[in-house]
C-alpha cells in the first residue's frame, strides 16, 4: 500500500476477493482521538474506493444521549466540510422498541430507527451513522467515504 506512508502506519489485508482487498489501518494520523478502527477497500484497477472510520464505543445510558450528542458534533464537522447534508434521518422508536430506554436496541432493528446523514463530496459520497456498540448501553459513530468509482465497483461485483 505505497500510497499510505508515514511513521508507524500499519496496513493489514484482512480479506482479498479477486482484485479487491479489505484492509485495516493502524497508527494512521491525523484521526480523531476516539478512533476505534479504520478500514479501506482498495481495488487493483480502481484504487481506493471506500474508507470506513469507526469510533470507539461511546459509553451511554439507555436513552442514547451521549451517542446522539456525539453524532450531532460529527454531523456539524462534516457539514462544515461538505455543506448541508443531502439527506438525513434522525429518528427512533417506530413500532418495535418504543421505550426511550431501548434506544440502541431500536437502532439495531431494521425499520425501527436510524441516525444517518449523507453528503455529496467532490469525488464521492460521505455517510455518517450512529450504530449500536458492543454493550447494550453504548453506541459508535461510523463515517463512510465512497469514492467516485464505488458504484461501478459494486455493479461489477453483482454481474459476476
Amino acid at each position: 500500500m505505497s500510497f499510505l506512508s508515514g511513521k508507524d502506519i500499519d496496513v493489514t489485508v484482512e480479506k482479498a476477493d479477486g482484485s479487491t482487498k479489505w484492509c485495516s489501518v493502524r497508527n494512521l494520523r491525523p484521526v480523531p482521538g476516539n478512533t476505534g478502527a479504520v478500514r479501506l477497500l482498495i481495488d487493483d484497477r480502481l484504487g481506493l474506493q471506500r474508507i470506513i472510520w469507526r469510533s470507539k464505543d461511546i459509553d451511554d445510558g439507555p436513552t442514547g444521549g451521549n451517542g446522539i450528542a456525539a453524532y450531532g458534533e460529527m454531523k456539524d464537522k462534516l457539514t462544515d466540510t461538505y455543506g448541508n447534508p443531502r439527506a438525513s434521518s434522525e429518528e427512533s422508536g417506530a413500532s418495535v422498541y418504543t421505550s426511550p430506554s431501548q434506544f440502541y436496541q431500536c437502532l439495531a432493528a431494521d425499520g425501527c430507527g436510524a441516525y444517518i446523514s449523507r453528503w455529496n463530496a467532490d469525488d464521492g459520497e460521505v455517510y455518517l451513522r450512529l450504530t449500536p456498540g458492543e454493550s447494550p448501553n453504548s453506541g459508535r459513530l461510523e463515517v463512510t467515504y465512497d469514492g467516485p468509482e464505488w458504484q461501478a465497483l459494486v455493479s461489477g461485483r453483482r454481474r459476476k
